[in-house]
């Protein structure tokens, strides 16, 4: 049987191979933090990141047996050597602290209750504004303000000397962001879902109808129109950075309201389309 013996001794040294080279990569791992910490010169630049994922930039400034002091250009950080995971000469940020857009472009009308209800708008202009806090390289939160401008167009022939009637569109609303919002990457595309206020706006107007019997015409006017409802918003977007601070963004979104202060959703349809593009400031 000592063919079956040997068999069995198999795992056995297995196992004591696997733990011996466990501690070795182990121990390699320690003695290479060990010997970052004590290759720290004063003067130098690093990125030190602590082990909740803080990271700090700048300039060494001192260091003692149980501490690093670091210069980050706007306060200096005592930190404690063993709340370091590692140090890199690497400064590029791992993740954006803030990003903030400005933007404009052109929204389009949905059928639904904006063609069956108006005369029918144009577009004229849409401008947009937002700031962005980035949670993680694949998550963040918008605030974003927006304002759409439509010029009222005629249909009906009989219309005569019309003035007025544009509309206007102030949407303000929270987005969740999904995608790539990592400084490592140039392209930056992104998906958004938000909740928030809308604010439409119809200028007052004036117009007068032709009557063919008499051929007579008959002036109306109409106040200005408003109406405060919630939103819905779903969109998509790509960002490119052309250097570390700026960069430049494009994107479109589909804003559902609730007309008339409803409570519900009316559905796909009763809405418009932004599409806008502009640029992007990144903060660390």
């Amino acid at each position: 049987m000592p063919g079956k013996k040997n068999l069995l001794l198999l795992p056995a040294y297995g196992s004591i191979l696997t733990f011996l080279l466990f501690s070795f990569t182990t121990n390699t791992t320690y003695a290479q933090e060990y010997s970052k910490l004590d290759s720290l010169k004063i003067g130098a630049k690093y990125k030190v990141i602590l082990f909740d994922d803080t990271e700090i930039i700048g300039t060494i400034i001192g260091l003692d047996s149980n501490y690093v002091t670091v210069n980050t250009g706007v306060s200096s950080k005592r930190i404690r050597k063993d709340d370091i995971f590692n140090i890199s000469k690497d400064l590029t940020p791992s993740k954006y602290g803030f990003m903030f857009s400005v933007g404009g472009g052109v929204s389009i009308m949905t059928g639904g209750f904006f063609n069956e209800h108006y005369n029918g708008f144009s577009t004229l202009y849409s401008l947009q504004m937002n700031a962005v806090f980035v949670e993680s390289g694949t998550r963040a939160f918008r605030f974003d303000l927006g304002y759409s401008r439509f010029k009222r167009k005629l249909i009906y022939e009989y219309y005569t000397d019309f003035l007025g009637g544009d509309l206007g569109m102030f949407c303000f609303k929270g987005d969740f962001m999904f995608g790539d919002f990592k400084p490592s990457s140039v392209v930056n595309p992104y998906g958004s879902v938000g909740l928030g206020i809308h604010l439409l706006m119809e200028d007052k107007s004036s117009y007068k109808v032709y009557n063919s019997w008499d051929s007579s015409y008959n002036s109306y006017s109409n106040p200005i129109f408003k109406s405060i409802d919630a939103v819905l918003s779903v969109g998509a977007g790509l960002g490119f950075r052309f250097n570390q601070h700026l960069g430049a963004y494009a994107e479109i979104q589909y804003n559902m309201i609730t007309y008339g202060g409803g409570f519900l959703f009316f559905g796909f349809g009763t809405g418009y389309f932004p599409m806008r593009a502009g640029i992007t400031y990144y903060l660390y």
